[in-house]
């Protein structure tokens, strides 16, 4: 596995008014019992859902950081909408009355300014973003998070060795979430407008959104040994966002187009060294695709137009014969040496992946070390409606609310125990799944209890909990699927 001084992936789009969540992976109600849907992916690394995201109105008080019980108090029926995590820490996005914040868990340097005292398993508020989180995202081997809120500003916070802040390393780490600057995008004025995020393992991108422009723009920051950020110039590291203006590969390229830029996109998915861009599925002039660009030493997006010689082709994984299920981040999951997508067909779906398949992280039932098409079809009668990919497990959404996972399950991610590497499980205890993200080697949820007991959606997480970052004390290393205490305001 590549690694660069730390650790990873996913996706995504911004939440929509009160109530739906449009990135990394998670389920769009409309769709259950037919498919299903993330924009997170995500996710990276990843991310997946099964239903979709929120939006509400701007500002809003500040509030603390708390949990439920154990004061005498009712607990506050928190909402979870939307769930991202990273290395040693987990990010979730919750409706609390008429606002939506974003709270973090875990490693105290990655969860956005904690007060002192704070128990590292404990739900920590970001403050400087107010009332009005639209996207949060991290990944699996990633050591920082962005968020993007209502008027399209971009805020990072965490490790900044890297540059994955978009900003000078001042300090190791920035407790205090930083806004993203105006990024270099050539004939656009306008400060950031972000409509789509995804992080990677040290770098990310959004979506700019400009009205000089008639398509959005991929821009990206941080890391570039790999060419991840799309910039042919041989600059390790970027500290200015920059727009990818790489050459699209002519084997895949839609007719007319050769650069990223001329093409509609809606949203991305990061995965550890590499970066994904999907249009719509409504744009009939580009079918749907995923195009990709960065890393591709073990396959893991499928496409002979590698980084070589500091010089990067955008080529499409799927070619022209791919059925994305649908065109949004929750079907893409971009991992640290696999990238997943959802196949949609006529009579069921299957999840399809390229990259290594070391410990089965791409399909358990093959015995191949590198995967390049290999599939894992949903059960009889279920259909598949998002995925998430991690650093060396898989995670999946079926239409009827449960997860399944594969690959890596040595700390517990497949959340089964004993739980041997490669075995696919159903994740036991959770039911009505709307998102799945996959860290470090843990795994959260926003979910229910398989036995519905009227709360609304919660986060569940599993797996390695050594810096609490799955929600429990850290005197509990490894945990089984378990509800993150509530936050309060």
């Amino acid at each position: 596995m590549r690694k660069h001084g730390f650790a990873l992936a996913v996706t995504v789009s911004l939440l929509p008014a009160c109530g739906a969540i449009l990135g990394s992976f998670e389920v769009d109600e409309t769709l259950r019992g037919d498919a299903g849907s993330s924009g997170g992916s995500d996710g990276s690394s990843g991310s997946a859902d099964g239903s979709s995201g929120s939006s509400s109105s701007s500002g809003g008080s500040s509030g603390s950081s708390g949990v439920d019980g154990g004061d005498g108090g009712a607990p506050l029926e928190a909402e979870a909408l939307d769930v991202t995590a990273g290395n040693r820490h987990t990010c979730a996005i919750y409706k609390l009355g008429g606002d939506r914040r974003a709270f973090c868990w875990g490693a105290d340097e990655l969860v956005g300014a904690a007060p002192p005292g704070r128990k590292a398993h404990e739900p920590n508020v970001v403050q400087i973003l107010g009332g009005r989180v639209g996207k949060v995202a991290s990944s699996g081997q990633s050591n920082h998070t962005c968020a993007i809120v209502d008027d399209g500003e971009v805020f990072c916070w965490g490790h900044n060795d890297l540059l994955e802040l978009g900003s000078a390393p001042t300090a190791p780490n920035v407790l205090v979430p930083r806004k993203i600057t105006k990024p270099v995008v050539r004939g656009v004025s306008e400060p950031v407008k972000a409509v789509a995020l995804g992080v990677g393992s040290s770098h990310a991108c959004i979506l700019h959104s400009s009205a000089q422009r008639s398509t959005n723009t991929v821009v990206c920051w941080g890391y570039n040994k790999y060419l991840q950020l799309g910039a042919a110039a041989g600059a390790n590291a970027t500290l200015e966002p920059v727009e990818v203006d790489s050459d699209l590969d002519p084997a895949t390229a839609p007719a007319g187009k050769t650069k990223l830029y001329q093409l509609n996109l809606t949203s991305l998915a990061a995965g550890f060294d590499q970066s994904c861009a999907i249009p719509p599925d409504k744009d009939p002039s580009l079918g749907i695709r995923v195009f990709c660009w960065g890393a591709n030493d073990k396959g893991e997006v499928n496409y002979n137009g590698r980084y070589v010689n500091n010089k990067t082709v955008i080529g499409d994984p799927f070619g022209s014969g791919g059925q994305l299920r649908t065109a949004d981040g929750a079907n893409v999951g971009n991992g640290a040496e696999h990238f997943t997508w959802v196949e949609e067909l006529s009579g069921g779906s299957n999840i399809v992946c390229s990259g290594s398949n070391a410990i089965g992280q791409c399909d358990p039932a093959s015995a191949s070390p590198f995967g390049s098409g290999l599939r894992v079809a949903a059960p009889a009668g279920k259909r598949w409606v998002g995925v998430a990919a991690g650093v060396q497990t898989t995670c999946a959404i079926r239409d009827d609310g449960r997860a399944e996972c594969w690959g890596q399950g040595g700390s517990g991610e497949l959340g089964v125990t004993p739980a041997p590497s490669s075995r696919r499980a159903v994740v036991p205890g959770i039911a009505q799944v709307k998102r799945i993200a996959l860290g470090g080697s843990h795994v959260c949820a926003v979910a229910k209890p398989e036995v519905d007991d009227g709360r609304p959606h919660r986060v569940f997480c599993w797996g390695n909990n050594g810096d609490g970052q799955a929600g429990q004390p850290v005197s509990s290393p490894r945990v089984g699927p378990t509800p993150v205490p509530s936050p309060k305001p």
